[in-house]
């Protein structure tokens, strides 16, 4: 198990129905920090109200975080190891980040990833300071046609090889359009994982997106065995708030799926404060008896 060794080390205690306190393990959840990036602009290149709420979220029993501000070499306006630091002395880990580089109409006309690959070598180094394991893009341009898609899992295979020359793994991440456009008679997303190579590149499946797209998770899980290395566990607003989602079903199915660390992702609160909502959602995975303390 990736992660199993910390879960066992991080231990809660509660307590038990007799009054006594027992120890209880706690799970390996993280959080996607643009889920609170209303509270987080306040915290930018501000290394001790970044470490106040990070700290915030340990005590809620988040154990990693993935980021999605990463901008000029920096990550929240820090260093990566100033970064990487705050996390730390919050009992955080930063397991996972979201990047985005778009090809420019010139790369794609040409076909020339060179520049394009020169970014992400730095992009790299700094998210292997800040204590990285997986680097996400986040999506891509909504509806490629063939040519520009076919460069685009050229260009993926090519960044994984990067990643994974540093010891980091590379993934794609999913909104429901990949699901809702074809190239010919086959899915984006079903092209995107047939034309990308499994030892480089895997594939971070937003389940409410999925569900928002029409299709059910298990059955890709079931499809493509072993390409989901990540999940954003996510709903409209809270956890379980929707009833859309089958949680239960997806955790059932994620040794298929080859998961090896989750995400909670929030796009918005019915709280009246996201801190209230992320809060929310990770007690609905603390109690949920579906999902395991590690994967």
């Amino acid at each position: 198990m990736l992660i199993a060794a910390t879960a066992v080390a991080a231990m809660a205690f509660v307590s038990g129905c007799n009054g006594k306190q027992e120890v209880k393990p706690k799970k390996e959840i993280g959080l996607q920090l643009y889920s609170i990036r209303s509270v987080l602009k306040d915290a930018n290149g501000d290394a001790a109200k970044l470490g106040e709420i990070m700290k915030q979220l340990a005590d809620m029993g988040y154990t990693t975080v993935e980021s999605a501000n990463y901008k000029d070499g920096k990550i929240f306006g820090l260093t990566p190891e100033e970064y990487k630091k705050v996390l730390d002395e919050a009992g955080l880990k930063a397991i996972s980040c979201h990047v985005s580089h778009y090809l420019s109409a010139e790369e794609v006309a040409s076909g020339d990833l060179t520049a394009a690959l020169e970014w992400w070598k730095q992009c790299i180094a700094d998210h292997k300071a800040a204590g990285c394991s997986y680097i996400v893009t986040p999506g891509m341009p909504k509806t490629p046609d063939e040519p520009t898609l076919a460069l685009y899992c050229k260009y993926f295979n090519e960044v994984g090889k990067l990643c994974k020359a540093e010891g980091l793994k590379y993934g794609y991440h999913n909104h429901s359009y990949e699901f809702k456009h074809k190239i010919g008679d086959v899915v984006m997303y079903d092209y995107l994982i047939q034309h990308t190579d499994p030892e480089l590149v895997f594939f971070q499946m937003d389940v409410y997106w999925a569900v928002y797209g029409n299709v059910a998770p298990v059955k890709y899980f079931q499809k493509y065995p072993g390409r989901f290395k990540a999940l954003h566990i996510k709903d409209y607003h809270e956890l379980g708030q929707s009833g859309m989602v089958g949680f239960d079903a997806i955790f059932n199915h994620i040794a298929e799926a080859g998961t090896e660390f989750i995400i909670v992702e929030l796009e918005g609160s019915d709280n009246p404060s996201i801190i209230d909502g992320v809060k929310e959602s990770i007690d609905y995975l603390l109690n949920a008896s579906f999902v395991p303390e590690a994967y």
